[in-house]
This record gives structure tokens, sequence and C-alpha cells, in this order.
């Protein structure tokens, strides 16, 4: 994993999901959309972005919803980009906001764009969704899959 920090810290208009998804896929600033600018379609193009970078089955996870017990199965499932995920935090910086990181599979912030790197260390009971990048979905009942095994019960 590459550390790319984040140029724009602001509350509303920052760019750390742009600096940790470089990161991730150890890419330049500069070669990562800035997400934030496409407003309520900012999922939509994330996940158009592991797209392009061979993730085509990428899912979107609200960790706080499910257990620990399913995190953790989902996560050994995953493997993640090179054992790390992109997630979304509390904000340390901005009460009642969110932050972009880099985490491990224990959800350990190993990498905190922001330069005043208030995230770093912080664990699972700051993380509020995370990127599944090879497709897990969690099912209503506990069951915990991939995504091409859904598609193929179709």
């Amino acid at each position: 994993m590459k550390k790319v920090y984040q140029t724009i810290v602001d509350s509303e208009d920052g760019n750390c999901a742009q600096a940790a998804i470089a990161s991730l896929f150890g890419k330049e600033l500069e070669e990562v959309p800035n997400f934030v600018e496409y407003r309520e379609r900012y999922t939509e193009k994330l996940l158009d972005y592991f797209e392009v970078q061979g993730y085509p089955n990428a899912t979107v996870v609200g960790v706080k919803r499910h257990e620990p017990d399913l995190i953790n199965k989902a996560i050994a499932l995953d493997s993640g980009v090179g054992g790390f995920f992109y997630a979304s935090i509390h904000s340390m910086t901005y009460e009642g906001g969110t932050h972009a990181v880099v985490v491990d599979s224990k959800l350990n912030v190993v990498h905190d764009p922001n330069p005043n790197q208030r995230a770093l260390g912080l664990g699972r009971m700051q993380v509020v969704s995370m990127v599944f990048p090879n497709g897990i979905v969690i099912g209503k009942h506990g069951s915990v899959m991939k995504m091409e095994e859904v598609l193929d019960d179709i």
C-alpha cells in the first residue's frame, strides 16, 4: 500500500476518499477521481472505479448493521486489496461527519489520508462501512457468500 494524503481537508468537499483509494491501489492522487464531486452518485462512482481496477463485484457493507462474527467471516472470504480495505469511519476532525481510510483485516485504521493523522490506529468501533472488493454479500439471516455464488443461484 502506498500512503497518499488528501490535499483538501473540508467537512463537505474533502478528498479523503480519493486519497484512500489512491493508497489502496498504489496510485498517485491525480490518477483517481475525487469521488465527493459526484455527490449523490458517490457510491456508484466509487464502485465503478473498483471495477476498472479489476474488482467488478465490489460491494459496500454497513459494518454496524451486522454482528462482528459476520463481518469477520466476510473479511476472511474477501481478503481485500492486498489484505487492506477501503472504509468509512466516524470523523475525528468534523463532528457528525465521516472520513475515508484504509483498514486491515481486523478493521484497524492503518492509513489515515488526513495529514493530522487523528484516525490512525482507530479500530472496529469507529468503522461505519467498508468495501468488499471481491463481492461479499451478507444475507438477512446471517449467510455470507461471494456475489458470484449469489448470481449462480439466480
